[in-house]
């Protein structure tokens, strides 16, 4: 009798399944009954892995792992889940990807837990789609209480940003940003620039541009804020706050390496200081691209290594498609004999919008030099392909 039960068990990895849990065999007497006569019911984690596998689409490995935090009972609950997370456009894939992840879920509270979630972040106008991207990424977010983080976020949100729209754009640049309790974690980094006359309206600015930096710990941006102000020139207005974005992304190596490559040019910390005050993002450039213009400006077009110290704007022009071009159709213009040094301020030439570069530089010396639209196009597709250097 017990070889005829265990034939209708199979060992499946760590699994045990059972091929048919209704299968009856004959006992004393020849009474029908079910496979175990003990009449005991199936283990809680037998149920269980059998559930997420068959309806959550998990391996059964992986099932086995979620039994540590999961058990079910009956299919009542998860299946209640499962259909509110299919209402809500999560395929049978998104779904197996969130059950692995945070197994939890398809136990919690459905009317007090999960679906005002989803009705907060449809009342925003946050697409489906994103809303199914967010918890796969964060699922965390699906935890959090409404009252206590989700909804204080979205009112701190709102206070800075003042429309849904740019709420929902910033969920959709950072889909994490909602796992934070905002006020916490972002309070202290505003009233920190507020401290500095950072108006309001500018704090929004770079809080839609740059919120994982705002969510950093408070004493950190602290660092980071002192270092700028240590080091700043002028009014803090947007400038300032370019300079916290460029600080906070880099390590303070990297910001070595490049004050290092600056330095080997000839400048002092006092014109590095400057330059970054001026222009910040010249600081965030790859040491790559930092050095690949500082040889051309002063190899090529025999400029003297501190102009760009002066015009740290022009660190932030394309190489490839703007510098080049440009100063190649200038140096034609100045072995031609049409303009002299002194009429021209560089700088200017390569800032200036591209209309404005061609009336000034390209069709005002077409009756000399009718080559010169060629000419100019030419020098552009040279610089974009990497070919040999024109003029």
């Amino acid at each position: 009798m017990l070889r005829l039960i265990l034939k209708n068990v199979v060992w499946d990895s760590k699994a045990l399944i059972l091929i048919s849990q209704s299968s009856t065999v004959p006992c004393r007497g020849n009474a029908p009954t079910r496979l175990f006569c003990t009449g005991k019911p199936l283990k809680d984690s037998t149920f269980t892995v059998s559930y997420l596998v068959d309806s959550c689409g998990l391996t059964p490995e992986a099932a086995q792992n979620a039994c540590k935090s999961v058990h079910l009972k009956s299919a009542k609950k998860p299946d209640r889940v499962l259909r509110l997370l299919r209402d809500n456009g999560f395929t049978d894939v998104n779904i197996s990807i969130l059950v692995a992840r945070r197994p939890s879920l398809i136990v919690a509270d459905l009317e007090n837990t999960l679906k005002p979630k989803f009705q907060l972040f449809a009342s925003l106008g946050v697409p489906s789609n994103a809303v199914v991207k967010m918890f796969l990424e964060y699922p965390e977010i699906l935890n959090k209480s409404m009252d206590k983080s989700l909804l204080p976020s979205v009112d701190f949100l709102r206070n800075f940003l003042h429309t849904d729209e740019k709420i929902v754009q910033l969920i959709n640049k950072c889909r994490g940003i909602l796992r934070l309790n905002l006020p916490d974690a972002m309070g202290p980094n505003v009233g920190l620039l507020r401290d500095e006359g950072i108006s309001d309206d500018l704090i929004a600015t770079f809080l839609n541009d740059n919120p994982q930096l705002m969510s950093i710990s408070a004493a950190r941006f602290a660092k980071i804020v002192d270092r700028v102000r240590k080091m700043w020139i002028g009014p803090k207005k947007y400038g300032f706050l370019d300079a916290i974005s460029v600080l906070g992304s880099m390590r303070d190596k990297e910001w070595e390496r490049k004050v290092t490559i600056f330095k080997n040019w000839g400048w002092s910390d006092a014109e590095v200081k400057a330059a970054f005050t001026k222009q910040p993002k010249c600081m965030a450039l790859s040491e790559n691209k930092i050095d690949k213009i500082m040889k051309y400006l002063v190899n090529i077009m025999e400029l003297d290594p501190l102009f760009p110290a002066g015009k740290p704007n022009v660190l932030t022009l394309c190489l490839k498609n703007q510098i080049i071009p440009r100063c190649s159709v200038i140096r034609y213009l100045l072995t031609m004999g049409v303009v002299s040094k002194e009429d021209l301020e560089i700088s200017s030439v390569l800032e200036c919008k591209e209309e404005s570069f061609l009336k000034c530089f390209v069709r005002k010396y077409m009756e000399v030099l009718p080559e010169l639209p060629d000419l100019y196009t030419f020098c552009k597709k040279c610089a974009a392909t990497g070919r040999s250097q024109p003029l």
